[in-house]
């Protein structure tokens, strides 16, 4: 079984260090964020990782967890 992961503010201090680890278990691990400036620093070292997906947006935004939700790489 394929465990899907995603992790919502992820470009955070917390979130980008719960990246980091969750990375070596889980695929696909999906990161979601409306990084502020100095924040996607946070996620250097597994930004270009294949098992790790990318999305731009804000959880207040009821459109967007909509979309997360129902995309195959959420």
């Amino acid at each position: 079984m394929t465990r899907r992961v995603l992790i919502t503010g992820g470009a955070g201090f917390i979130g980008s260090h719960l990246a980091e680890r969750l990375l070596d278990v889980v695929h696909p691990l999906t990161v979601a964020d409306h990084p502020a400036p100095g924040t996607s620093a946070n996620l250097a070292t597994v930004r270009r990782h294949v098992r790790l997906h990318f999305v731009s947006g804000t959880v207040s935004d009821a459109h967007f967890v909509a979309a997360l939700l129902e995309s195959p790489t959420a």
